[in-house]
């Protein structure tokens, strides 16, 4: 039987070409680097991190902790540290560097953006050429992370109060809690991650303006929602997927240096095994760094892909494909 107007794989086409274009622009991976200081351009570390540092936080939030926070003399206290002498300055110097480094992260959001989107269309734009499409657009950049990323630490408070009642109680809603919350905070990052990265492509690539691009990402979030989750789901498997090959690979390699470092013990050569094992650490941290930064250039490529099929209008939920097959099936039976 032949098909007709059958619409073209979404996914599948997408995520092939994000990954090709991720490999073979590796000199975008250092804008990855700082862009994923603030934004990884996908949902799986945020996901993950983020909420597991919420319900270890619940579970960190003991007497001594209420003590401190909760009494006048631990309020005095923390004040007092805080205005000690000598605190102010490495207060602003960690001010300082934590600024530079937001500004390299705004700057690197929109420079891989542009050159992922350069990818797309066949063209290679210089890497100075990226960085000033970046550098024009830094404070629209900067007020789309602070909504996207604002709304992200707000929700992720938020769900900080029902899983600390529910810890506190009995076991079975600390689970149910704890597994509510889970869906609801994936729920809030995927939208807001593609909230996020589809107005960098209206600020990049279409160069609107910032109220311009950020209701142009809402429209088209709101048109295609279902996509964006069955999307943001995939992105988390196939995050979690570069992630576990990058912990096998660094293992890997550092198998050599593991026998070094217990040859150096065996024979008492301690300068032997902590040279060793300082190498199997920069060695395994360097696989990470790597396979993150690939990570991260592969997420904003899927998410630009989406964004293109989207504006199209050829992009097609897996759902709904699946729901016309079934019904198309039973109508065949009939």
């Amino acid at each position: 039987m032949i098909r007709t107007n059958e619409p073209r794989p979404l996914y599948r086409e997408v995520l092939w070409e994000a990954l090709r274009n991720a490999w073979h622009e590796r000199r975008l991976w250092v804008l990855a680097l700082f862009a994923g200081i603030l934004q990884t351009g996908g949902i799986y570390d945020v996901f993950l991190s983020s909420y597991g540092e919420t319900i270890s936080d619940v579970h960190l939030a003991s007497s001594s902790w209420l003590k401190m926070f909760g009494s006048s003399i631990g309020t005095k206290q923390l004040f007092s540290n805080f205005f000690a002498t000598g605190v102010w300055p490495r207060i602003l110097f960690a001010l300082a560097i934590a600024i530079v480094l937001i500004i390299c992260s705004l700057i690197a959001q929109g420079a891989l953006t542009a050159g992922i989107a350069a990818r797309a269309r066949g063209e290679r734009v210089p890497f100075k050429s990226l960085l000033t499409r970046g550098s024009a657009r830094l404070g629209a950049i900067a007020l789309l992370n602070i909504i996207t990323l604002g709304l992200v630490w707000f929700f992720h408070a938020v769900l900080y109060i029902p899983v600390l009642f529910a810890v506190r109680g009995p076991a079975v809603w600390n689970v149910l809690a704890t597994v509510l919350a889970f869906i609801v905070f994936g729920a809030v990052v995927i939208s807001l991650t593609a909230i996020h990265l589809f107005g960098l492509q209206e600020l990049l690539v279409k160069q609107g303006t910032f109220l311009q691009s950020l209701y142009r990402a809402w429209r088209l979030f709101e048109k295609s929602w279902l996509i964006i989750v069955e999307k943001g789901i995939l992105l988390l498997l196939v995050g979690a997927g570069i992630l576990g090959l990058a912990f096998i690979v660094g293992f890997i390699a550092c198998l050599p240096l593991f026998a070094v470092l217990f040859a150096g013990l065996a024979i008492g050569q301690a300068l032997v095994s902590f040279i060793a094992s300082l190498m199997a650490w920069m060695v395994f941290l360097l696989s990470l760094v790597l396979a993150g930064t690939l990570a991260i250039t592969f997420q904003y490529a899927a998410w630009n892909g989406i964004y293109r099929r989207i504006s199209e209008g050829t992009a097609q939920a897996k759902w709904h494909r699946f729901t016309h097959w079934l019904y198309g099936a039973r109508r065949q039976k009939i």
